[in-house]
């Protein structure tokens, strides 16, 4: 009997923008990231996005693509 594996295809959420309140300001700010993010950082005016492969740096106020590590950067000893 044969096996077969699908892969299951997960919708791309949006990063979002709320107030300290909790009121949405801009509830698709950054969009397109294709595996999804892992993780996010906030450095002054920066957001850092991390899905598996690549950290993006974005302007957290226009959701503006600032920079984009090389793809597989954990290879690397260095991101410039």
């Amino acid at each position: 009997m044969a096996t077969t594996f699908t892969r299951r295809v997960m919708p791309v959420a949006p990063v979002s923008k709320f107030t300290t309140s909790g009121q949405i300001v801009n509830a698709n700010l950054i969009t397109g990231i294709p595996d999804g993010a892992n993780g996010l950082a906030l450095s002054g005016n920066m957001l850092y996005v991390a899905d598996i492969s690549q950290v993006e740096e974005y302007d957290a106020t226009t959701g503006a693509l600032c920079a984009r590590s090389p793809q597989g950067f954990r290879k690397q000893s260095v991101w410039p």
